[in-house]
């Protein structure tokens, strides 16, 4: 069985794939861990800010404060800019790409040729709402298969089947 796909990455496709790349990079008990501590450093340094005579109301402790909160608001947002500014900058060197997937590996085929990835090569697919990322075993993205391609391919339940029967581990990811 082959199941062949175009896929063109939008602007998007590649916020989404970014985004599920970090998550997958940093698994969420890193994640949880590095927030729990800049909380506490962060309140260790108000503590210390209030020790010495300091107050929301002051100049310092209030921005300070003002400074914190809006970082650990606004820092998804600041992620989701640097992912669409990395698209634009390389959006010339995004093509069309035909990516078939079969029993020994995937092929990706576009205008500057063509090339083939065994299975083994492959460390597992992180299965998400938005799509498929397959991953190499040196922690890195391979390719990004969109939830849309799966309109014109092939159904994600054949895919899914296809990577079990190659031996493919495919993790879920939300």
């Amino acid at each position: 069985m082959i199941l062949a796909f175009r896929v063109k990455l939008s602007q998007k496709d590649w916020v989404h794939a970014q985004g599920y790349r970090l998550a997958l990079a940093f698994p969420r008990w890193l994640q949880f861990a590095a927030g729990l501590l800049c909380k506490l450093v962060a309140l260790g340094c108000f503590w210390w800010m209030l020790e010495r005579g300091a107050t929301i109301a002051t100049g310092w402790g209030f921005l300070i404060f003002t400074a914190l909160g809006l970082q650990l608001l606004f820092l998804p947002l600041s992620r989701i800019g640097q992912a669409q500014r990395e698209y634009r900058k390389r959006s010339g060197d995004i093509l069309e790409e035909t990516i078939s997937l079969a029993e020994t590996g995937a092929v990706i085929k576009d205008a500057r040729g063509l090339r083939g990835l065994p299975w083994g090569h492959v460390a597992f697919a992180a299965d998400t709402p938005r799509g498929l990322l397959f991953w190499c075993p040196g922690r890195a993205p391979l390719f990004w298969l969109p939830q849309r391609a799966f309109d014109e391919g092939g159904t994600r339940d054949q895919v899914r089947l296809l990577l079990e029967t190659a031996g493919v581990r495919v993790r879920e990811v939300r």
